[in-house]
């Protein structure tokens, strides 16, 4: 896969996200490309630059945003832009993601050590990146 914007596979996994903790879940996982915040400063300062890896192992960086209609600035839980990804040409197999993110969890503080475990055997048991992701 040479460098190129294309859209990768959904849903995506955050590889650029630091130290994990059970109040982080939403930042991890996305299901679509689409993008809901309404900041700029916090799109370019945290998001611009970020690592993705989507549904078939291919990895990508989100390389920007192209916005939609304004209005949509005014409703809330509304998509607010189209995110943009560029292809690294990199791939990651499912063994090695199911070791990153055991690795991972593992971060995740001792009071959650029952979901802790509970997402462990997931990982362990998953046959595919979307059962990885989701759980299933």
């Amino acid at each position: 896969m040479s460098e190129e914007s294309q859209m990768p596979i959904f849903p995506i996994f955050n590889l650029s996200f630091g130290s994990w903790d059970s109040i982080f879940l939403d930042s991890i996982f996305v299901e679509d490309h689409y993008y809901y915040g309404n900041s700029n400063k916090k799109f370019l300062k945290e998001d611009m630059g970020t690592r993705w890896i989507d549904s078939q192992g291919n990895i990508f960086i989100l390389s920007g945003k192209e916005s939609m209609s304004k209005w949509r600035a005014l409703v809330p839980l509304m998509a607010k832009a189209k995110m943009l990804f560029t292809a690294t040409g990199e791939k990651m197999t499912l063994a090695e993601m199911k070791a990153y993110m055991l690795d991972k969890v593992a971060e995740i503080p001792v009071h959650d050590a029952a979901f802790t475990a509970t997402w462990r055997e997931q990982i362990i048991s998953a046959d595919s990146f979307e059962k990885l992701y989701y759980g299933q």
